[in-house]
């Protein structure tokens, strides 16, 4: 991790929707439960991963009906 929050562009279907976990090296998740968007957004904050800077983590994007068309780490 090189930034401070994680965002999406991405964009749903009725009914549809995408989630997000985030997870550590070991896979343990970083969070209580995942993240859950519904939409059409360029740039959808989905997390605040300052606390992981400079460690790896993973990302899993479940989608169901959904389009991911990017993600990105930024700084703030």
């Amino acid at each position: 991790v090189d930034g401070s929050m994680l965002c999406i562009n991405a964009q749903t279907d009725p009914g549809g929707g995408i989630e997000v976990e985030l997870e550590d090296e070991s896979g343990r998740p970083l969070f209580d439960c995942p993240y859950h968007f519904e939409g059409d957004e360029v740039a959808e904050t989905v997390a605040d991963i300052t606390a992981w800077v400079g460690q790896q983590i993973r990302i899993r994007f479940n989608l169901d009906r959904a389009r991911l068309y990017a993600f990105e780490i930024v700084a703030d």
